[in-house]
């Protein structure tokens, strides 16, 4: 049953969603500033021996600022990572960083929270 709702709610993004892609910056950057769900996502570093990405919520429901959603390590050059957030809501929209400049590549799918099971 959870795999069924995982792939529902994965293919649920795909058909209406919208995708971010390139390098991921490293200062918090707004993807989009309205409630949406996160999906799927994959980040690859491109130099470096390390890096850590950060999703967060455009909400203040967390010490009155915005709550962290994800954060990914990678560890070696030309590590990557994938994953899901399986249609998570993402109140106010979300921003994405990584701790150094131009080191990793990434995506992350999105799409409107009223599409999804609550």
């Amino acid at each position: 049953m959870r795999r069924t709702l995982i792939y529902l709610i994965t293919a649920g993004l795909a058909l209406g969603a919208d995708t971010i892609n390139g390098y991921v910056p490293n200062v918090d950057t707004t993807v989009v500033a309205s409630t949406v769900r996160i999906g799927a996502m994959g980040f690859q570093m491109t130099t470096g021996t390390s890096a850590t990405i950060t999703i967060k919520d455009l909400s203040t429901a967390c010490a009155s600022g915005p709550c962290t959603l994800l954060i990914i390590p990678l560890t070696t050059a030309a590590a990557n990572a994938q994953g899901t957030l399986n249609g998570r809501l993402s109140p106010g929209g979300f921003t994405w960083s990584a701790n150094c400049s131009s080191c990793v590549v990434g995506w992350i799918q999105y799409g409107p929270y009223q599409q999804y099971p609550q």
